[in-house]
């Protein structure tokens, strides 16, 4: 069976794609066919392509689209097919990255007060996985990411140690449906806001 998912790529400018697979990764790579179309899928499941070996599709994902601006994937249901007026997208609420972000750079400096890192954020079922790094020429160098979790009382920050397999497996890719005419507003919904 063939998913559909969409993909909302930020850098200057905002680029909606709709991207097809029989899996997650299947539609990750369809994707990055797209984006470059000299790029081979390894049998390991690493990625070459700009004369570099990625060592997951994500990891290409990250250097190529995560380092320029925001990327997200979200499944994308059969009922936003005939819907007359579908929520297809939501993500963390801008307090919840904001807070992260925050808790999370503060931890950073403490153990790397010398470091001159960015960062890019990963929604997670689980929480908001923030990534510190620095890139080099055509490879990305990651110092250290953070698993940010708020349980309604209190945050949680623990040194995420997972590796991209992992990633994949806790992305949230979840969309929420609201019915045409529905009460709640979009910044009401549970776990995110529409766009």
């Amino acid at each position: 069976m063939t998913n559909h998912y969409i993909v909302f790529e930020k850098t200057v400018h905002s680029v909606v794609h709709i991207v097809q697979g029989d899996t997650l990764a299947a539609a990750i790579w369809n994707y990055i066919i797209r984006d470059q179309t000299e790029a081979a899928l390894q049998p390991d499941g690493a990625v070459f392509a700009w004369g570099v070996t990625y060592p997951h599709p994500l990891a290409y994902i990250e250097r190529w689209h995560k380092c320029e601006g925001d990327w997200q994937i979200r499944e994308l249901p059969d009922w936003a097919w005939s819907d007359p007026s579908a929520q297809i997208f939501t993500d963390k609420g801008p307090d919840d990255v904001t807070q992260a972000l925050e808790s999370c750079l503060e931890k950073f400096v403490k153990r790397s007060p010398k470091a001159d890192a960015q960062w890019f954020v990963w929604p997670l079922t689980t929480g908001v996985l923030v990534t510190f790094y620095q890139t080099k020429h055509l490879e990305l160098k990651i110092l250290r990411r953070y698993l940010w979790t708020w349980n309604g009382k209190r945050e949680k920050i623990v040194e995420w140690k997972g590796d991209y397999a992992q990633l994949a497996e806790e992305l949230d890719t979840q969309t929420v449906h609201m019915r045409p005419g529905a009460q709640s507003s979009l910044s009401a919904v549970p776990g995110g806001v529409g766009f």
